[in-house]
């Protein structure tokens, strides 16, 4: 479990060096939206990497080894940055779009929760 933990992680710093590569040698208008598409495809990635390394810590603190539900939490969380950037070109961050981001976060860790007791 620890492995493919640390393979997520060394993922996610490659295609921040991605990221980071595509985002000083192109312009959005130039990128197309496929290539916008990508981008947060990728971002999610990267955020995805970086909350499984961040669940995998949480859940070794309370004593809770060996869980394979770490990348389900990591899942849902990961995608709350890529909706707050979505989110600010339309809203930006008001109360009531953190406030949403952050219900529709509990709610999908609610339902992970609950789908583990299973």
């Amino acid at each position: 479990m620890v492995m493919t933990n640390r393979i997520f992680l060394l993922f996610s710093l490659f295609l921040t060096v991605l990221l980071l590569l595509v985002m000083n040698f192109t312009a959005p208008d130039t990128l197309g939206p496929l290539g916008v598409l990508a981008f947060f495809i990728v971002l999610y990635l990267v955020f995805f990497g970086v909350f499984v390394w961040v669940v995998d810590v949480f859940f070794r603190i309370r004593g809770k080894r060996g869980r394979k539900i770490v990348k389900f939490y990591a899942g849902v969380l990961a995608f709350a940055p890529v909706i707050f950037l979505l989110l600010k070109p339309f809203v930006g961050f008001s109360i009531w779009a953190v406030f949403l981001v952050v219900c529709f976060e509990f709610l999908g860790c609610f339902l992970v929760y609950k789908a583990a007791d299973k």
